[in-house]
Formats: C-alpha cells, structure tokens, sequence
C-alpha cells in the first residue's frame, strides 16, 4: 500500500476475501493518520476487522441515495471549493498550492508556528455494491464515478470499488478508463 497522497483510486478484483484483506491492510496503513476519513457503502461490512481510532473517522451509508448524494457532494462542490482554495492559497515553498498534499505540508509549517489552523482530510470512499448504486442511474452514475476517479486524487478523494469480476456490465469502459483495476487474484 502506498503513501495516500500518491493513492488515487482504484477497482479491487477478487473474492471476498481478498477484498476485505486488501481493505483492511489499507485501514491498517493509514490508521495513524488524523486527516484520513472513510465513507462505506456496503451493508455488511466487518466492523470488527476497524481499529477504534479508525470507527472513529468512518461514516457508513447504507443507503444508496446516501452514497450518491454524498459522491455528487465530493464531485460538484467539495471539489471545486478545494481546488480554488489550493489555487489561492500562496506558499513560499510553491508558485501555487495544487493539490492536498501540498497544501497540508503548507498547513503542517503554519502549526509549527502556531497559528490556528488543521489539516484537510483525505477521503477513502469505499463501495462494495457498485451494481446497487449504478441502479439508480446508470449514465450519471458512470460520469460520477468515472470524474472523481479522474479528479479526486489531487483533491484527496480517493475511491476504492470493490468487485467480484469485470464480466458484468456494472464497470463501463469510462470507469475502467480513470481507474485503475487491481487483480487481487494474481500474486504479485
């Protein structure tokens, strides 16, 4: 697992198994950090594989108008507000502030100085019933998905999307295209 400043997001492939193993390796490597929160989407998760600290920072959504709302949110306004707020945020160590990373390192020299001030957190928004979600609309569901795959990472929205196989019609060639597919079948 890597720094999650350097994750973006990703389509996980695999048994159920592999998926929570990969999730819970993922919680496992983050659970430190104070400026990641989780979303789930998935009526059955294992709340018992969560350390507390990590309960702590999770919203579960059970609901699918919840999940698309709160995707929709990230897409159309927290996004945007955050990109401005980068853009206009002067640093100088940088020309501009543009993405999360940056600007919570500026973030991180203001609170050695002591001014009042915190670091954005990153989101993971982890979905395991896609097809449940795609239902409500397939087209805006995929442009959704599809654009904060593309856009999120720099925003620190960060999907993971967790899939028993590509066969079905639930991934679009677009999402495919903007996300990443891990295998979690294959050994690397």
């Amino acid at each position: 697992m890597t720094n999650i400043y350097e994750f973006g997001s990703a389509i996980i492939q695999g048994t159920e198994n592999e998926q929570v193993i990969f999730i819970k390796t993922m919680f496992d490597n983050y659970k430190e950090l104070d400026e990641v929160r989780y979303v789930i989407k998935d009526g059955e998760f294992e709340t018992d594989m969560l350390d507390e600290n990590v309960i702590l920072r999770t919203a579960f959504l059970h609901d699918n108008e919840a999940i698309w709302e709160f995707l929709n949110d990230f897409l159309y306004e927290e996004i945007p507000d955050r990109t401005l707020l980068f853009w206009n945020t002067d640093d100088e160590d940088y020309d501009q502030v543009c993405n999360l990373y940056n600007y919570n390192r500026y973030m991180e020299r203001r609170i050695m100085r002591n001014e009042d001030c915190s670091l954005m957190p990153n989101y993971i928004v982890i979905i395991r019933d896609l097809e449940g979600l795609m239902g409500i609309d397939v087209g805006e569901s995929d442009e959704v998905i599809s654009r904060l795959g593309q856009l999120g990472k720099d925003s620190g929205i960060h999907l993971v999307i967790a899939i028993d196989d590509l066969s079905g019609e639930v991934i679009t060639d677009t999402m495919k295209k903007y996300i990443p597919i891990i295998d979690l079948s294959k050994d690397d």
